[in-house]
């Protein structure tokens, strides 16, 4: 059997991966072998996806962003093997983030999957939508104008909104509300008002400024490359709302339009002006190019969201 958990949003797609594997180990399995692409090669995969032992009917197999991480040759061959692999053997393909469209044996493999799901990235609509329903689940009642007010303060990573909304259903207590004041109380700044204030200093090249709203965000205790999560998609939404403006139309619409809430759009729209098109664009490609090299380890989150304020207050910082 196979089964497919991917999608750009990686705390959804760990939430099932390990619901799947918390599963697979009441079904009477020989044992989950879990193989992460930074530290198994094909050989491993091999050996694992042999089959179920002598004594039980059926075995697991993890293998977690192998087609994200390894080489294409490697991962083409990895898809070939799964096709010949037991039906004795569960197989769960896990990618935490979104694969190259490029790949396209990942795209075959999830059309023949027996079993795929797929959890991209939240806008805030959806992202409101599933803290009311999470608090449900962990007997608090969320009123959707409070949710949505989270969202807006915290941005919408999933691994951030599932912290805070632990903190806020353990302090209201079983069956209670959690509350405007509760929130103001609880839910830590970092996110998009920190987010909001470090991009200010960054177009003002105010290099005090912009480094004291990224010294917070660092202190506050969530790790540096979620923190790089947050600033990508701040820019993401200045570029977007730079592009919008420029058509005409409402907070609402443009906000409809992106994803994000209006009160998002209102204040993307007083830094979207102060900076270009061009230079929008060159800030974004920047810091996907190194968003990318920190969640593949090739570079350390801190020091890079460091030099990136450094580089960008600087009074010649090239548009």
């Amino acid at each position: 059997m196979l089964l497919i958990i991917h999608g750009s949003e990686p705390y959804l797609v760990h939430r099932k991966l390990a619901q799947a594997m918390e599963k697979a180990r009441t079904q009477d399995a020989s044992g989950i072998s879990r193989l992460p692409a930074d530290t198994s090669d094909i050989g491993a995969a091999r050996e694992a996806l042999r089959g179920g032992s002598l004594f039980s009917e059926r075995s697991v197999v993890v293998l977690q962003d192998w087609f994200r991480e390894k080489p294409a040759e490697e991962a083409n061959e990895l898809a070939e093997l799964l096709g010949t692999v037991s039906d004795d053997t569960v197989v769960i393909v896990a990618e935490a983030g979104a694969v190259d469209r490029r790949r396209k044996a990942f795209a075959e493999l999830v059309k023949r999957a027996d079993k795929a799901w797929r959890f991209d990235t939240m806008d805030e609509a959806t992202a409101a939508r599933w803290l009311v329903k999470r608090a449900a689940a962990h007997g608090a009642e969320l009123p959707p104008g409070t949710a949505r007010r989270i969202v807006a303060t915290l941005g919408t990573d999933g691994w951030t909104l599932a912290t805070e909304l632990d903190k806020l259903t353990a302090a209201a207590g079983k069956a209670g509300t959690i509350t405007d004041a509760l929130v103001n109380d609880l839910v830590s700044r970092t996110g998009t008002a920190t987010i909001w204030e470090l991009v200010d200093g960054v177009a003002a090249r105010d290099f005090p400024k912009a480094q004291s709203a990224l010294k917070s965000l660092l202190d506050s205790g969530e790790p540096a490359i979620r923190v790089f999560a947050m600033v990508v998609r701040q820019y993401r939404i200045l570029l977007g709302v730079h592009a919008a403006a420029a058509e005409g139309g409402s907070d609402a619409a443009i906000g409809k339009q992106l994803g994000v809430h209006p009160y998002s759009v209102k204040q993307a729209r007083r830094q979207a002006d102060r900076f270009s098109e061009a230079e929008l664009k060159k800030i974004f490609a920047e810091l996907v190019e190194q968003d990318v090299a920190t969640k593949r380890g090739k570079r350390d989150a801190a020091e890079a969201l460091e030099l990136f304020v450094a580089e960008r207050t600087q009074p010649a910082a090239a548009a």
